[in-house]
């Protein structure tokens, strides 16, 4: 009598499982920590555009008008007051929000021509060679440590004293 018998015992199918439930797992953390990574670099990405934005925007800002104010009155926005002369009463504002983003800047004071302290004593008074260093911080509101921080500075076309 032949003992033919073809089969797989449980201790063979529980050893298989366990070896491809291992196999499994490793092979979906990798997929996700890949994905998760794209994303907080997409992100990363867009934080550093919308912050070049802003920066463009004050540069042009600060090299075209004589009177302006940055300044941040609430969390996650900053804005500018322009006004073309010191007794000028027109005062157009420019914001920088997003539904997505919070905007900070270290920024939050006057750099008009003629700058005066509280008793009318004159601090500056040629804006043309003033450069203004100013830090911009744009960040992800749904994950606040996803940011961005830019140093830069503001500065004026100089004539070179001609």
């Amino acid at each position: 009598m032949v003992n033919n018998q073809r089969g797989v015992t449980l201790t063979e199918l529980l050893v298989t499982l366990a070896i491809l439930s291992f196999a499994g797992i490793l092979i979906w953390s990798i997929f996700f920590q890949g994905y998760k990574f794209s994303e907080t670099a997409t992100t990363k990405n867009r934080l550093n555009q919308e912050a070049n934005i802003v920066i463009a925007n004050l540069t042009n800002i600060h090299q075209t008008s004589e009177y302006y104010k940055i300044y941040n009155t609430t969390p996650c926005e900053i804005y500018v007051e322009i006004t073309n002369t010191a007794e000028s009463a027109t005062v157009q504002t420019m914001e920088f929000k997003d539904s997505e983003l919070c905007f900070e800047s270290n920024s939050d004071r006057e750099t008009p021509i003629l700058i005066t302290t509280p008793d009318e004593t004159v601090v500056n008074q040629d804006p043309f060679y003033n450069d203004l260093e100013i830090e911009i911080v744009v960040s992800d509101k749904m994950n606040p440590t996803n940011k961005v921080t830019v140093d830069t500075v503001l500065y004026r076309v100089k004539d070179g004293g001609v």
